[in-house]
């Protein structure tokens, strides 16, 4: 590990995703914006998933593998993650998502000429398993408060953000009672420490994939999601 603390840190839980992860951990690794640690922790896998992951640590010295002993839960495991960070920006990523190479340079881009904005999202497509269209999940851009979010909901796709960091660690990071929407709770849920977040839909070239799959563990607070009862990979669309 460099003793210079990296920009971004990309935090993603995984549990059971030995299909996938492959395509998950290269995408970032392709990233054109290159200064991250990649802080990816397996929550308590039976598969080959940790294994995996443990191959790219040992041929990349940006990706760090962290372990639970038993299965912790997504807010537990992503808090585990951001504990461990050091970088100025938290990148999200989800084990069956797919980011596109302009992806960090991008948001990072947007984060630093922007220092009001706390958490940047973009469009996302969704793609089936197979590849196979599914059209688009679009938010509109600008600026969104936690009173209005409370009553449209996030308006942003949780494994698209970028935050800062510090902006997290105000809010207390995500409550771990929360097994689903905790994207939501956690930018909601200010607990008086922010007097607004803003969410940033970059439009309109493409950063990223989410592919829907069935028979996974609901793990995306997205209502598209939630309403087609499957988990996506994201395609991520800037």
């Amino acid at each position: 590990m460099s003793g210079q603390a990296p920009t971004v840190s990309v935090v993603m839980a995984v549990y059971n995703e030995e299909k996938y992860v492959s395509m998950a951990i290269e995408s970032i690794l392709e990233q054109t914006f290159s200064d991250f640690e990649f802080l990816i922790v397996d929550d308590g896998s039976t598969d080959r998933t940790s294994e995996i992951v443990d191959g790219y640590a040992k041929s990349d010295n940006r990706v760090r593998l962290l372990t639970n002993k038993k299965n912790m839960g997504l807010p537990a495991s992503l808090n585990k993650g951001i504990e461990a960070a050091r970088g100025e920006y938290i990148a999200r990523m989800d084990a069956d998502d797919k980011s596109l190479p302009g992806r960090f340079e991008r948001q990072v881009k947007y984060l630093d000429s922007n220092p009001e904005t706390h958490v940047i999202g973009c469009q996302v497509r969704v793609i089936g398993a197979n590849g196979e269209y599914f059209g688009y999940r679009r938010f509109s851009a600008g600026p969104r408060s936690p009173n209005e979010m409370k009553q449209t909901g996030p308006k942003v796709a949780h494994p698209s953000v970028m935050m800062r960091r510090s902006s997290v660690i105000s809010v207390g990071k995500y409550r771990e009672s929360f097994k689903y929407a905790q994207d939501l709770d956690l930018w909601c849920g200010c607990r008086g420490n922010l007097a607004t977040l803003f969410y940033t839909s970059c439009r309109p070239s493409c950063l990223s994939t989410v592919s829907l799959r069935e028979n996974t563990a609901g793990t995306k607070s997205d209502i598209f999601m939630h309403l087609l009862q499957v988990t996506s990979h994201l395609t991520i669309n800037c």
